[in-house]
């Protein structure tokens, strides 16, 4: 009776580890937002739900660069090990030459800031494409082809006046037309302290606005300070 017991454990112990591998194997899988503008495919554990929707209200607000609404991926929050692929379809009304200017993009909560990635276009499909690592807010963006003023003396004057116990900053440079609505100016950030690697430490933000305009545009310098003792005995801003 006990050996009959004994196999019987055995097998629902054997049964249940094979259920939780079979259910946790990552798949490949695919979903379209609700309108057919954004497809998203991500490698996930089965028992993970995979999912993309408008966030409500952003089809109607005017942004510096974004076109069209702002899109949320799901599960939220999450950091993926293998890359998805992101693909909007802009569709015939942006003309192959404007399409040029499409960059794939997403609200980076550190700098508040909006930050493009590398993207990649077929104008064929009328399609913008992108892999990314995380599943947060996303957008198509076009870029202008902004003016870059001298900013080196509001960033000095920024990183100059660290906060008590800063080991570094990562800082970038955004751009707006529009108020509170910002988008990075790609190759204008700097980082420093600790060679620019931090191991350890709280962040803590720090904005500077500046004054200087050009074109109708406002321009925002902001650094993220890293806290602690992230760099073990260079605690020495660069």
């Amino acid at each position: 009776m006990q050996l009959v017991l004994r196999t019987v454990v055995i097998l629902l112990i054997l049964a249940g580890t094979a259920f939780l591998l079979v259910s946790n194997n990552p798949e490949e899988r695919s979903v379209t937002s609700g309108d057919g503008r954004v497809t998203v495919t991500a490698t996930l554990a089965r028992d993970q739900t995979l999912d993309v929707a408008e966030v409500p209200g952003t089809n109607s607000v005017v942004y510096t660069a974004v076109l069209g609404p702002v899109y949320q991926l799901y599960p939220a929050g999450q950091v993926l090990t293998t890359p998805a692929t992101l693909t909007f379809s802009y569709g015939e009304a942006i003309p192959n030459a404007q399409a040029l200017a499409l960059r794939v993009g997403y609200f980076d909560d550190a700098f508040q800031m909006w930050r493009t990635v590398e993207t990649r276009l077929d104008t064929s499909k009328h399609q913008a494409s992108a892999s990314i690592n995380e599943f947060s807010e996303w957008a198509l963006l076009q870029l202008d082809d902004v003016a870059r003023p001298n900013f080196e003396k509001e960033i000095t004057a920024l990183i100059s006046a660290p906060p008590e116990g800063a080991v570094g900053y990562t800082l970038e440079v955004g751009y707006s037309d529009q108020p509170g609505d910002f988008v990075i100016l790609n190759g204008a950030g700097k980082s420093g302290g600790c060679g620019g690697q931090y191991q350890t430490g709280e962040s803590t933000q720090m904005t500077s606005t500046s004054d200087m305009f050009g074109d109708n545009l406002e321009y925002q310098i902001v650094a993220v300070w890293e806290i602690g003792e992230g760099c073990g005995d260079k605690l020495v801003i660069e």
